[in-house]
């Protein structure tokens, strides 16, 4: 069986960094990229001062998002749609809706506003 080598050390007894909002980050995220592109992603992660991690969460949440429209999109739009229109009649104050379920619907808004429907 292969073990990692830094699993190998007593990682119990190291002190985990502190976290200003006390998350537990345990979910893995990959994707594939050229030699080229790692190289010029390397680059800039190490021009930011930001850890790996936070460079890459921060570049895929805070980026402008443009979506060429295509069915696959827009079955995923009216699905998450409904959700939250479901949510939305649930409650007797919008104002109390769920985070996730505001979160959702911002994403639909910027996705909306920058589908480009041109090939």
């Amino acid at each position: 069986m292969f073990i990692r080598d830094n699993l190998t050390q007593n990682t119990a007894l190291k002190k985990k960094k502190d976290d200003e909002h006390a998350r537990v980050r345990n979910q893995i995220l990959n994707f594939r990229t050229t030699p080229e592109e790692r190289k010029k992603i390397e680059d800039r992660i190490a021009l930011s001062g930001l850890t790996k991690s936070e460079f890459l969460i921060q570049s895929c949440m805070n980026q402008k998002i443009v979506v060429h429209g295509n069915v696959k999109v827009f079955a995923e739009i009216n699905k998450q749609l409904s959700v939250i229109m479901g949510h939305i009649t649930s409650t007797d104050f919008p104002e109390n809706l769920e985070e996730d379920v505001l979160e959702n619907l911002r994403t639909i808004m910027e996705l909306s506003a920058g589908l480009n429907l041109e090939k």
